[in-house]
This record gives structure tokens, C-alpha cells and sequence, in this order.
């Protein structure tokens, strides 16, 4: 309905300038608010209105392409957003202008590939970077933790995932043949905890933990979406 192919909705449409379309996406606030990356800029959108145009723009975030956006599982109000220009900015969503909105930048010093929440109260931000290297903040107090440099020539670091029930926060390295490597982040070390095979022939490019349901989603070049169980 809506216009839209059969089984689906149009929520929203980035208009404003057809080159720059739409970077990246995640909903929050009770799964009712989209916010999307397109250029610089985030935009809002009510996912109750579809085909409404933004509820608010911040196009003071970033100076380069937005390409990743999270929403905090502890306070959905909270979205952390990366972009080209090596920052990662922590903004109040309940402010509908940037400057009032801002909480946090982080200096990434290199685009950030993968954004992930973790600890008490989500007050950590593990980034995973385009060079492939891991650094984790306190993002209330601004504040790196600790940083990690890659994992290995042969291995590319896919993302991370928190488990909540555990407390731990679980780096995922992959090989271009599909194999996947877990490693745990310690507060001093990437520690080797396990490995996920025959699921993948190709590159891994992204990842979904569902702790709740103890299950870890990929999705690789080969085309597939595996599903693995803890």
C-alpha cells in the first residue's frame, strides 16, 4: 500500500538533493521516530506518518556523509551518528535542533564503520573504524577508554555485539573465504573465544545481535543471511 511495491510502506523521502539519497537508518524513541543520514545531515521522520516530511533536520553534526546511526537500547532518545569526517556525535533526539541536541563528539580520527552501545546504562560506544581498528568510548564524559589496532592482516573486523545478560562486549572478525572469528573485548585485550564456520563463502559486511533470543545475524557478499546460535 502507500505507492509503495507489494508488502511494503514508503516512510520516507530524501528529497532534497537526489545525489545524496539516504546513508544510513535506525529507529528509536518506541520504534515510532526514523532517523536517516543523507549528506551531512540527519533527518526525523515520524514512522506513524508515512510519506510526512522530516519532523527536524540537525545539519550541523557533521561536515562530511553520514554512513552509520544508533539508537541507545538503554535511552532511545539517544542516537549516535559517524560519518566521513572521523566524528562520532552523541545527541538528545528530544531537542529538535542540533545545537541543543548535541551531548557528545568523540574524534574518531578516521570514518567510523560500525557503531555499537555497550555497558551499564549503554553509557559505552564501541567504533569500529575504516582502517580496521576498534576504539571505545564514555561517550557521556566524552572520554576513549581504550583503543585497538586491527586484528590480523588476514582479517577484517565486521562489528561488535553486546550481550547485556553476559556484561561482555564481543568484537566479530571475519576472512575473505567467510570464516568469522569472536573475540572478547577485555578492557586490555581482544581475547580469541570461538569461531563461526560454514555459514559464509565470501566477505561478511554487517552484522545484528538479538541477545534476548541469543542469536547473531550476518549478512555477506555471498548473498546469504545466516543466523548463528550462542
Amino acid at each position: 500500500g502507500g505507492g509503495g511495491r507489494q508488502g511494503s510502506v514508503e516512510l520516507a523521502r530524501v528529497d532534497d538533493d537526489p545525489d545524496e539519497g539516504a546513508g544510513a537508518a535506525a529507529v528509536g524513541v518506541g520504534d515510532t521516530l526514523l532517523a536517516v543520514g543523507s549528506g551531512p545531515e540527519v533527518l526525523f521522520f515520524d514512522v506513524r506518518r508515512p510519506g510526512a516530511g522530516p519532523l527536524a533536520r540537525y545539519d550541523d553534526l557533521h561536515t562530511d556523509v553520514v554512513t552509520q546511526l544508533a539508537f541507545s537500547p538503554a535511552n532511545d532518545r539517544v542516537l549516535a551518528s559517524g560519518a566521513e569526517d572521523g566524528l562520532v556525535c552523541v545527541s538528545d533526539t528530544g531537542a529538535a535542533a542540533d545545537e541543543e541536541a548535541l551531548a557528545a563528539v568523540l574524534n574518531a580520527e578516521c570514518p567510523p564503520r560500525r557503531l555499537a552501545f555497550f555497558g551499564a546504562g549503554a553509557e559505552g560506544l564501541a567504533v569500529a573504524s575504516s582502517v580496521e581498528t576498534l576504539s571505545l568510548w564514555h561517550h557521556p564524559s566524552a572520554q576513549r577508554i581504550r583503543g585497538f589496532a586491527r586484528t590480523g592482516e588476514d582479517h577484517y573486523l565486521v562489528g561488535c555485539a553486546y550481550d547485556g545478560q553476559r556484561d561482555e562486549l564481543v568484537a566479530v572478525a571475519g576472512e575473505h573465504g567467510g570464516q568469522l572469528h569472536l573475540l572478547q573485548v577485555r578492557p586490555d585485550a581482544l581475547v580469541p573465544a570461538g569461531a563461526l564456520r560454514g555459514g559464509h563463502s565470501s566477505t561478511v559486511r554487517c552484522l545484528a545481535a538479538s541477545a534476548p533470543a541469543g542469536l547473531l545475524l550476518t549478512g555477506g557478499e555471498d548473498a546469504r543471511v545466516v543466523a548463528w546460535r550462542a
